[in-house]
Formats: structure tokens, C-alpha cells, sequence
């Protein structure tokens, strides 16, 4: 885990390796948080105060991922995530997200400043789900090859939720 050191600082990315619990890791590019963005909230003390923020989030997940990955080995179904996590994050990052996190089959990121213009964080949002819609049609004719078969393909699909709304952001749970 941690940050490689390839990436392209002028145009704002670096590659980041994100863990994806005890299956997986995916590796995407994000944008660089730069810490002088946070100057204002720092608390005299050195640390970073919580404050609202209205921002968008969304959160997606595989129908049935659990009874699927338990009829699949484990390398078949390392593979299978793999793929599918990697394919689902593209649009996130494309417009501008940020991956919060992958838990199983399920990723959540979100939109807002200081990375995503106030006024357009949702609406990327939006362009992100529609785009993920389009990539599970591609994921799925990637089935046989990923599960190792043409018989009893299991039908995928996804779910999405987005909400915009006013959030809490900071360090929250560490002292």
C-alpha cells in the first residue's frame, strides 16, 4: 500500500495504491489533495478541524455478489473482483471522484471542493453512474473468460445511489 513513486505531477495525478480488503487491489489515478488546501481548517494545535460541506456521494454495488463469489474458487473470484472494481472505478476518477473506499464489491466515492467545482460535483456524480451502467454491458461479455466458462453465467447487475447533500469532513475516529 502507500504511493508509488510514478505519477505525473503536472498534471495533477499520482498513482495510488488502494487495499481492497483480503481480496484485491486496484490501482487508479486520483487527484493530488495538496495539505495547503486544508490550511483552514488546522486548528492551532496542528490539527485538522471537521466542518459541512455540501457534497455528492455515491455508492454502487454488484446484485447477488455474495452468492455469486461463493460458487467461484478463490483465484476465479480474485480475478473476477479484480476486474469488476477496476472497470467501476475508471468513471469515478474520470469525473473527478474520489474513491472513499471498497468494501467487497461495493464502492463508495465522493464529489466536492476542494477537488470537484462546488457548482458541477453532482452532475460529475451522474456522468459517473451512467458511465458505470455502460461498463457492466462490457464486463459482462468479459464473463467467460474471467469465470472460466461459457455454462451458468451468473446475470450481473448493479446498484447505485447518489445524494448530494451537506456532510461532515475531516479526520473523524482518530485522536
Amino acid at each position: 500500500q502507500g504511493i508509488p513513486p510514478e505519477g505525473d505531477e503536472k498534471a495533477g495525478t499520482r498513482r495510488i495504491d488502494f487495499g481492497i480488503g483480503f481480496v484485491s487491489r486496484a490501482c487508479v489515478k486520483c487527484p493530488i489533495i495538496k495539505i495547503h488546501q486544508f490550511r483552514d481548517n488546522m486548528s492551532s494545535d496542528g490539527k485538522f478541524e471537521c466542518e459541512r460541506r455540501t457534497m455528492t456521494v455515491l455508492f454502487s454495488d454488484m446484485e447477488r455478489f455474495t452468492t455469486i463469489s461463493e460458487e467461484l474458487s478463490p483465484r476465479v473470484l480474485v480475478r473476477f473482483i479484480n476486474e469488476y472494481l477496476s472497470i467501476m472505478s475508471k468513471p469515478i476518477v474520470k469525473y473527478g471522484g474520489i474513491i472513499d473506499k471498497y468494501v467487497g464489491d461495493a464502492v463508495m466515492a465522493i464529489w466536492g471542493p476542494p477537488v470537484t467545482d462546488e457548482k458541477a460535483h453532482a452532475i460529475f456524480a451522474c456522468y459517473a453512474a451512467l458511465e458505470k451502467l455502460a461498463a457492466l454491458r462490457e464486463f459482462r461479455k468479459m464473463l467467460p473468460r474471467l469465470l472460466e466458462t461459457h455454462m451458468n453465467l451468473p446475470d450481473i447487475n448493479m446498484r447505485i445511489g447518489i445524494s448530494t447533500g451537506m456532510m461532515v469532513i475531516g479526520i473523524v475516529g482518530t485522536d
